[in-house]
């Protein structure tokens, strides 16, 4: 079977018909922008580009703030595509060989005062044997802090090089006046070319904002996650 012209057209947008089967196969009608990300484990910058394109084309429309619904065609497209994927020709996965994991953790305050700048702690932890993810050398690596219900409006970037010692770097961020902050990291490894990107990891963070102001040293909870980092033999 060959795929329509129509979805043909959306292949060489990074992203868009994965995200189509995505939204097929999940049992919920709806799906916010950090769900699909971290499930098809794709940039904003990827996702932003492709749902333009989608809703665009009328196969997704925006329910709500950062949340999306396919549509009709989207569903009929959706049905299209299973049937191309079970006859189109299968290509083995290569895992890359060269790869080590190592923890992510996000110190963020137990209640963060609304419409205050408030810091946020993220950190890499360190290596020290070949089980813990030890490096030969250093990575380049991309925190990348972004939020929703606050400010800033555009991501936080910190470029720092990872060694065999633990990392951190503090960002702010400044809660709208709404119950909750969504917080979201991501850590993006960089390499020697420019299209030699990895997308390591991240995670996100629902945080609880109060109304008052600062009383002083609050409560921190650190959240964690394995990320992957690539290393070239």
């Amino acid at each position: 079977m060959e795929l329509p012209y129509q979805l043909k057209t959306l292949e060489p947008l990074a992203g868009a018909l994965d995200i189509l089967r995505y939204m097929g196969e999940i049992d919920t009608p709806t799906a916010d922008v950090d769900e699909i990300c971290e499930a098809l484990d794709i940039s904003d910058r990827t996702f932003g580009k492709a749902i333009r394109r989608l809703v665009t084309k009328g196969y997704v429309t925006m329910e709500g703030e950062y949340t999306y619904r396919l549509t009709t065609q989207g569903h009929e497209a959706v049905e299209t595509l299973a049937d191309y994927d079970e006859t189109a020709p299968k290509t083995e996965h290569v895992t890359h060989r060269g790869q080590i994991t190592r923890r992510l953790v996000v110190a963020v305050p137990q209640s963060i005062p609304a419409q205050q700048p408030t810091t946020i702690t993220v950190g890499l932890d360190g290596a020290t044997d070949e089980d813990t993810g030890v490096l030969k050398s250093p990575e380049e690596m991309l925190l990348r802090v972004s939020v929703i219900h606050g400010q800033p409006a555009k991501p936080q970037d910190a470029l720092l090089k990872l060694s065999n010692s633990p990392l951190k770097h503090d960002f702010q961020v400044v809660p709208d006046a709404y119950q909750q902050i969504r917080i979201r990291v991501q850590v993006i490894q960089l390499g020697p070319n420019p299209d030699d990107v990895n997308m390591a990891g991240g995670l996100y963070v629902d945080a609880w904002v109060t109304p008052l102001p600062d009383q002083g040293q609050t409560a921190l909870i650190a959240y964690g996650s394995d990320l992957t980092i690539q290393v070239l033999d």
